[in-house]
C-alpha cells in the first residue's frame, strides 16, 4: 500500500506537471526477465502517450 503515500505526497505538492504511475505487481523472484522489461516499457509508453502532452 505504499502507492497510498506516495500519491498522497504527490498530491500535496498541488503541481499538475508531476504526475505517477505505477506497473503491476511483477510476482516473480529477481531481477526482472526481458519479457517483463517489455511489459513494463509497453505500458509506461502507453501511460505517456494517453496523459503527458508534449
Amino acid at each position: 500500500m505504499a502507492w497510498i503515500y506516495i500519491t498522497s505526497a504527490v498530491n500535496q505538492l498541488n503541481d499538475k506537471n508531476i504526475k505517477t504511475h505505477f506497473f503491476p505487481y511483477k510476482n516473480t523472484n529477481g531481477h526482472p526477465s526481458k519479457a517483463e522489461q517489455q511489459a513494463m516499457a509497453d505500458d509506461l509508453i502507453s501511460y505517456i502517450e494517453k496523459n503527458i502532452k508534449w
